[in-house]
């Protein structure tokens, strides 16, 4: 009985690394699937559902009157009652501190 549990523990020891072994077979030649974009109409997401940093500091820009022409609002991080989501507006560019932020404002209060 005690050779038979010695025999069973040695054998799940191979079985067990030669699995670990085989799982690492793809990735060690360079066999590794790659990504690749698909092929298609070739436009850009609108800038307001998707924007770079760049749009996001040159397309909301107010003009020299104060509006603006294209509205951008963010939802990320929560309110102080931990459960709401808050809003932000995006305002454009600030050179200020070191030349290349974005100026978000509160939609509303946070607390």
């Amino acid at each position: 009985m005690r050779r038979l549990k010695h025999n069973f523990k040695k054998g799940m020891a191979f079985v067990l690394t030669f699995a670990m072994i085989a799982g690492l077979v793809p990735a060690m030649s360079g066999g590794a699937n790659t990504v690749q974009a698909a092929t298609g109409s070739g436009t850009e997401p609108s800038v307001t559902a998707y924007a770079t940093k760049y749009q996001l500091m040159t397309a909301f820009t107010p003009d020299a009157n104060g509006t603006a022409t294209t509205k951008g609002k963010l939802v990320f991080g929560k309110k102080s009652d931990g459960t709401t989501a808050q809003e932000w507006y995006i305002l454009g560019k600030d050179e200020g501190v070191s030349g290349d932020n974005t100026i978000i404002v509160a939609a509303s209060p946070i607390a």
